[in-house]
Formats: C-alpha cells, sequence, structure tokens
C-alpha cells in the first residue's frame, strides 16, 4: 500500500523502478499507469529539471571546450527499461549496468548542446558479429510538443499519435542519427543531419556532445525562456545492451534559459 500511494505522488517513475523488481506484474503495470498519468501540465512544475545555461560564446561539439567549465552539472539516476521486450533481464548481469549520469547544457541563442558523462569500464566501438555491440547513449524529446501541451507522449519512445524525437549516438562513430518513434518497434529514420555528435572514453568514463541549431529541422524547436520534456538513455555494450535493453530515464524538464 505505501508503494502504491508513493507512485500517485511522485512522477519519478525512475527512483522506484529497484522497489519494484520483486513485485507481481500486476503492481508493476499499476506503477508505470499512474506514473505516467501523473506526468500532464498540471504537475510539469514538479518535474526534475535540467538547465540549458545561456552563454554568448562559441559552442561545438568539442568535448574539451572551456565552455564546459563553466556550466553546472546535474547528476540523473538510471534504471533498466522493464516495459517492453527485450527486458534487461535477460542481459548477462540480468540488469543494465550504467545507474547515473552527468547533464551539461548550454545555449548561445543560435547553437544548443549537451555534455553526458557517464561511468564504463569497457569502450565498445565496434559491432562485429552477433555477440558484440556498441556503446550508446541517446537524447529524447516529444516531436511535437512544448510543456505546455496537454498532450505528453510516453517516455518509453512515445506512442501512437504523440511521436517522440530521438537523437542516438554510437561509440566510434562521429554522426548522430535521428529517429523518431511512436512507440516500441515502429523507429524511422528521419532526414535532417542537423544534430551532431561527438564522443571520447577516457580511463573508464564516457564524455558525449550532442549539439543543434535551436530552430532548426528534425520536429525540435528550442525557444529561450520555454521549457520542453527531455529524457535519456545509455547502452553498455559489453554488456551487450542493445535495443529495449537500456538504461532510461522518465521525462525531465528541460529549461532553456
Amino acid at each position: 500500500i505505501a508503494l502504491f500511494f508513493l507512485t500517485v505522488l511522485t512522477p519519478h517513475i525512475v527512483f522506484i523502478y529497484r522497489m519494484d523488481m520483486k513485485l507481481s506484474r500486476g503492481i508493476i503495470f499499476l506503477t508505470m499507469v499512474f506514473t505516467l498519468a501523473s506526468i500532464t501540465p498540471a504537475y510539469t512544475e514538479e518535474l526534475p529539471i535540467v538547465i540549458t545555461e545561456s552563454l554568448q560564446t562559441e559552442i561545438s561539439v568539442d568535448i574539451d571546450s572551456p565552455v564546459w567549465e563553466k556550466v553546472k552539472h546535474l547528476t540523473i539516476p538510471l534504471s533498466s527499461q522493464i516495459f517492453e521486450d527485450p527486458k534487461a533481464s535477460l542481459l548477462p548481469k540480468k540488469r543494465t549496468t550504467v545507474r547515473s549520469l552527468s547533464v551539461k547544457s548550454v545555449n548561445n541563442g543560435q547553437i544548443i548542446a549537451f555534455l553526458l558523462e557517464w561511468e564504463d569500464a569497457t569502450k565498445d566501438l565496434n559491432q562485429q558479429g552477433i555477440d558484440t555491440f556498441m556503446d550508446a547513449a541517446a537524447l529524447q524529446f516529444p516531436a511535437n510538443n512544448t510543456i505546455d501541451s496537454e498532450i505528453v507522449p510516453s517516455f518509453t519512445m512515445g506512442n501512437a499519435g504523440s511521436p517522440v524525437s530521438i537523437w542516438h549516438w554510437k561509440g566510434g562513430r562521429d554522426s548522430v542519427d535521428v529517429l523518431m518513434a511512436e512507440g516500441f518497434g515502429t523507429l524511422t529514420h528521419q532526414s535532417s543531419m542537423d544534430v551532431k555528435g561527438n564522443g571520447v572514453w577516457h580511463n573508464g568514463r564516457w564524455k558525449v556532445v550532442f549539439s543543434k541549431r535551436m530552430n532548426g529541422k528534425d520536429g525540435v524547436v528550442f525557444i529561450k525562456g520555454k521549457s520542453l520534456f527531455i529524457a535519456f538513455a545509455i547502452w553498455d555494450g559489453s554488456n551487450m545492451e542493445r535495443d529495449g535493453q537500456k538504461s532510461i530515464t522518465t521525462w525531465y524538464r528541460l529549461k532553456v534559459e
């Protein structure tokens, strides 16, 4: 009963995944339904906030750019994706491995960028054969909605009629795939080349930068002074993580200064 009321009172499903793992499927389903229902415009002020700070400076995908020293970071918890097949319980470690993510964001009125950092003991860049997979990271946004919209896509890759835009970076690549989804199994590639990316692994830690023109293509427009939803996903290739077997967050509120 205590878990049920906790679920109703908070939209942060990511904080209750681990408590749910040993419960029945019925309780897990109720947890998901009530938590998703709480992420509506009336509750957006309660969502954790990622701030994209405003700085009048050049912004690029350079990992070592001095701009990142001027920006505050937010540490975000992640949990295994447990709602759709294939689930993390089928992985070698029975769960995904990445449990926290450091996020920074900055914009100069023309370009917006995100720096993601996370611990990963192995550098997995190549997918050769059926049992090797690449490290990867993704950002997800509602494709057509602002945070004031009455229709909020599911954070599990959207739903029918309410799509999400996904920026997907894979280890060993400088490019970013821009994808659209309306739920699991519906991914389509978009033609936009507007999103750029760069990743560097050093001493057991990944640093990955995404950047995009704020009013560029791909359906996501960033407006200074406005907010929208953002979610994150990480894959650890050495744990054979791919597709739906990933570490995820629920929606966060992205505040564009």
